[in-house]
Order: structure tokens, then sequence, then C-alpha cells
């Protein structure tokens, strides 16, 4: 997942660099390169529970972003518009690239919560103890 995630890094990177020759887009390059200060993070082995809180709903907005800004474009798009039209075609791939880092994110904050678990000894969708002793 470590490898993924870099070539997203990377991807970003080198969609802001493709994007800055393009008029009036750059908002769309400070997302890109926001999108790479997203994927960066997941190369390391530890982050705090709250940092990796922040950076999941970053993500989220950035995927909802990106699906709003290509289907507010997608109306007006011909036929052969993924050769043509490159605005639309790096919202469309920032939006997916942004659902492997936010399942990241999601999997490093369920891990958190295990080492929590042993002490309260429950888990959120559980066998009521009761029920536990008659089996």
């Amino acid at each position: 997942m470590h490898y993924l995630n870099g070539c997203i890094g990377c991807v970003f990177i080198l969609l802001a660099l493709l994007h800055l020759g393009v008029p009036d887009c750059f908002w769309l390059v400070s997302m890109h390169l926001c999108g790479a200060a997203l994927a960066f993070p997941t190369l390391t082995r530890s982050l705090r529970p709250g940092l990796s809180r922040l950076l999941a709903i970053a993500a989220t907005a950035f995927l909802f972003f990106y699906f709003a800004g290509f289907l507010k474009v997608a109306p007006h798009l011909g036929s052969g518009w993924y050769t043509m039209h490159m605005v639309a075609l790096g919202q469309l791939l920032g939006a997916f690239a942004m659902i492997p880092l936010l399942a990241e994110y999601s999997c490093r904050l369920k891990a958190g919560g295990m080492g929590a678990r042993p002490q309260r000894q429950t888990a959120f969708f559980a066998v009521p103890r009761k029920l536990e002793k008659q089996a």
C-alpha cells in the first residue's frame, strides 16, 4: 500500500505540473499539490490518531471537491473529452486517487482503536456477555 500511495503522490505532483500552463487553473494546481501533501504522510509508519483523523477529513473533502468539479463540467464535455479536456481528466483522476488515501487513513484510525479495545473488553458489534456464557 505504501508503494501505491507514493505513486499517487507523484501522480498528483505530475498533474500539478501539467496544469501549470492552463489558464485560470491555479485552483486546480493547488488542489493537486494538496492531494500530494495528503498522499505523502501515508508513507510514514506512525501518525498520531488526531492527525490521521484530520487528514482523513481533508481527504474526504478533497474527494468530494474533485468529483464536484468533474460533475460540474461533465454535461459540457463532448464525446472525445478524455483526449482533449485535461482539466476534467485531472479532476476525475484526482477523485479516484483520493479513495486509497482515505482508506489508508481510515485503516490507521481503526488500528489505533484496537489498542484501547482490550481495556474495555467490549467491541462495538459484540455478543453480550450474558449470551456469551450460555453458549
